[in-house]
């Protein structure tokens, strides 16, 4: 029984060790492939750098662009609107030129469309509240406020198909930021157009799921006439 366990051993050890050979493989092909696996270890370096690269770059990008937008805005002052807006609209212009996808150029559409609308330069306005929603298309909260504003400028130049589109827009949207609102100016619209059926449906609407509107008691108002 002893011989047979130590000749079962010995042929056992005779049979070549599977990690030694693997090894063995492993180093043949890294002496044969030895310049592809230099090419793809620079490969892998070089995209690292650049990536690493293109990190700090966007870092320092938008740390320049803040800065200049700040600088920019610091100038302004509402106490005269439109001496406000012809302060900053050349270098507004100038930065969304140099800086135009970076999130401080996203900030200075949202704020620029603001200080025109104030200035009563509404198409100024309409042009930037537009390229600021196309920039917040997956902020449904932020979205709401934009098309509010859009509504409220196309009513200042007087594109009310258009502000209606905006306010339904909100009112069938998933936030329920500004929906109050939006079914006021709605229902005011559709009052205007003469669809007053329409109209006070909206109403009946805003009274009744929007307890803590603020354009509840002139709903109720109108409502009660």
């Amino acid at each position: 029984m002893v011989d047979k366990i130590s000749n079962a051993r010995k042929k056992e050890l005779e049979q070549p060790d599977p990690f030694l050979e693997a090894l063995q493989e492993y180093a043949n092909a890294s002496k044969k492939y030895r310049k592809q696996i230099i090419w793809v270890l620079c490969a892998v370096v070089a995209v690292v750098s650049v990536f690493s690269g293109t990190i700090y770059s966007i870092k320092r990008s938008e740390e320049k662009a803040s800065g200049f937008l700040a600088q920019t805005l610091s100038r302004y002052s509402d106490a005269d609107p439109v001496k406000g807006y012809e302060t900053v609209k050349d270098d507004v212009g100038e930065f969304l030129e140099s800086y135009p996808n970076t999130a401080a150029a996203t900030q200075a559409r949202v704020r620029f469309a603001e200080i025109a609308f104030k200035a009563s330069k509404y198409e100024e306005a309409h042009k930037m509240y537009l390229a600021a929603l196309d920039d917040f298309k997956k902020d449904a909260s932020m979205g709401n406020l934009l098309m509010a504003a859009l509504g409220r400028t196309c009513q200042a130049l007087e594109r009310h198909d258009e502000a209606e589109k905006w306010f339904r827009k909100i009112s069938g949207g998933k936030s329920p930021l500004l929906k109050g609102e939006a079914l006021f100016n709605l229902g005011v619209l559709l009052a205007d157009k003469g669809d007053t059926a329409e109209s006070r449906k909206l109403f009946e609407t805003l009274v009744s799921d929007h307890e803590g509107s603020f354009y509840k008691p002139m709903v109720e108002a109108r409502l009660n006439d």
